[in-house]
């Protein structure tokens, strides 16, 4: 049996501050077992306990088995890889059918524009490796933009330019198609800054119509249909915790 204060359980699964959920516990918003506490100090067995707050149930295993989640989405235009903004649209995480509490972050952003791979963990040591700019994770997408860059332009991007945020450093850009005046082209890079990609090609007169980032760190979406997200597998896992 394995007991702890109710309020250092509840605060660890993201539900509220500390001081939060000892004002829940006074105001009997919280339940242990169907039935309501107001001791603040209470001390509530993860492994057995049945909590609710407000009639909502509370998984307090999760904190026991300290779960460690591991996602890859394939996101859709019109999400925003934030928890919340001002304007109230919807986020990546309205696509992940994980519970709030979980504490679930993008490894990275992609824009409320942009499409394709995003990690998503609550392994905050893992996310702070890879968003290193020392790290060199490579990023392929897929970009879209208007007219037909020049050779020297392109070329003057894969040695990197000044963009708001810092220099682009190295880049690889591959020529795929020219369709109805507006060129195709896969980039690979290993550093990111705000719209980096929309800057870059901006910077040279071309600006970006559409973004699909087809990897990240290695992981790919393996055919996952858009707007849908699986679990990385033990090997994927292994593999970015080794970049």
């Amino acid at each position: 049996m394995l007991k702890k204060r109710m309020n250092k359980v509840l605060s660890s699964l993201g539900i509220a501050s500390r001081r939060n959920i000892e004002n829940m516990i006074r105001n009997g918003n919280v339940s242990i077992n169907h039935v309501i506490i107001y001791n603040v100090g209470y001390k509530v067995d993860v492994s057995n306990d049945i909590v609710h707050i407000n009639g909502k149930f509370i998984d307090i295993k999760l904190y026991n088995n300290n779960v460690m989640l591991y996602y890859v989405l394939n996101k859709p235009y019109g999400f925003i890889s934030t928890t919340k903004d001002e304007y109230n649209r919807l986020s990546v995480l309205d696509l992940i059918s994980v519970p709030r509490y979980m504490r679930l972050y993008p490894i990275g952003r992609l824009d409320y524009c942009s499409e394709g791979v995003l990690l998503l963990t609550n392994d905050g040591k893992l996310t702070n490796h890879l968003l290193q700019y020392t790290s060199n994770v490579k990023k392929v997408y897929l970009i879209k933009v208007r007219g037909i860059p020049l050779l020297n332009d392109i070329k003057k991007l894969e040695k990197g330019v000044l963009i708001k945020g810092g220099d682009t450093r190295i880049s690889k850009i591959f020529f795929i198609s020219t369709i109805e005046s507006n060129s195709w082209f896969k980039i690979v890079i290993t550093c990111g800054y705000n719209h980096h990609i929309r800057q870059m090609f901006w910077h040279i007169k071309h600006p970006v119509i559409k973004i699909v980032r087809i990897s990240f760190a290695g992981i790919s979406m393996h055919k996952l249909p858009l707007g849908n997200f699986r679990s990385l597998t033990q090997l994927e896992i292994r593999q970015l915790k080794n970049k």
